[in-house]
């Protein structure tokens, strides 16, 4: 991005791609921020000796866009949308269409109007197609910036006129001191573990430390251990954990986002040839007999059940204790 502002090339629309957490919606700020503050003429000297795109905190546009005052920069949003507690599923036509007139003004302050889209795959078909005509005929000094962990969901003529920007994932290297700096209270071992759970996504590992999932997590590796291991009480304690867990939506729905997080490492790593690094000890010996059952395509096998019983459960509003009972049951011994 910020090469493209000393080339004097920036294009006027970027597609920002990655997983969800790893900072797709700070780069686009911190973009934003730079642009608002200094412009885009490649000869400016703020612009021409910059070395990364940081405006400093106490900076006026800094603060006017913490304060989401700024009147040049347009940000959408599912959890903008939201009334109360209620946020939509999907990015509705009326929210794109206050894009087009937005950057079609005169910016505020003589320099660029700048858009950003969040989670931009959730755009309905009508919003879509209304961002479509802003790409297609965009207006003088703006720029438009979709953020997506699914970009395969938005309509190929949309990604084809923008500038595409894949984030990946952070290394353990660099996520396990970042998540250190920002709960000092963890020790490394737990810094570590859940940097593991969230797979390299800085947000996801700050909201799992927030929620305290590294208990949660023991606990559904000890509850898999007994199903995969046939033991004798097995049932007993699956309805009484799951019963427990129903009773409990939020710590329901994390939990089971964590057994899809394993299955998924597990596969990844296996594939490649490695060895999967574990969250905690005990998952070893949880790998063991699963991958005696047919390795690899024993857990491909068990993802797919578990996605789609929780798809369906989700969709359907069934009972989650009995969903729960079915999809550790995936993980038993055939």
């Amino acid at each position: 991005m910020l090469q493209s502002l000393q080339a004097g090339r920036v294009p006027h629309a970027w597609l920002i791609t990655g997983p969800p957490g790893v900072g797709k919606a700070t780069l686009a700020f911190r973009f934003a921020r730079f642009v608002l503050a200094h412009g885009l003429d490649p000869s400016v000297p703020a612009i021409r000796t910059a070395e990364t795109l940081t405006l400093p905190a106490d900076h006026p546009v800094a603060r006017r866009v913490a304060a989401g005052s700024h009147g040049d920069l347009l940000f959408l949003s599912r959890e903008g949308l939201a009334e109360g507690d209620k946020v939509p599923r999907d990015l509705p036509v009326s929210a794109i269409r206050r894009i087009r007139p937005f950057l079609g003004m005169t910016a505020a302050e003589g320099g660029w109007r700048i858009a950003i889209v969040d989670e931009a795959e959730t755009m309905t078909r009508s919003a879509a197609n209304a961002i479509l005509k802003v790409l297609e005929e965009p207006p003088r000094n703006c720029v438009l910036m979709l953020l997506s962990s699914n970009p395969g969901a938005l309509l190929p003529t949309i990604r084809s006129r923008c500038r595409l920007l894949r984030l990946s994932p952070l290394s353990e290297a660099e996520l396990v001191p970042a998540l250190a700096a920002a709960r000092p209270v963890l020790d490394e071992p737990r810094a570590v573990a859940y940097a593991r759970l969230a797979q390299g996504s800085y947000g996801t590992a700050l909201a799992l430390c927030d929620d305290e999932a590294l208990d949660l997590y023991r606990g559904m590796i000890d509850m898999l251990a007994a199903v995969a291991d046939n033991r004798r009480d097995r049932d007993q304690a699956l309805i009484a954990w799951g019963e427990a867990l129903a009773a409990r939506g939020g710590e329901f729905d994390l939990t089971f986002e964590m057994m899809q997080g394993l299955l998924e490492r597990w596969i990844d790593a296996l594939s490649r040839g490695l060895e999967p690094a574990p969250v905690i000890g005990e998952e070893a010996d949880l790998l063991d007999p699963i991958m005696r059952q047919g390795g690899v395509d024993r857990l491909l096998a068990v993802w797919d059940k578990t996605r789609l019983l929780l798809d369906r459960a989700a969709r359907a509003n069934l009972d989650r204790r009995l969903t729960a009972v079915q999809v550790m049951s995936a993980f038993a011994r055939s």
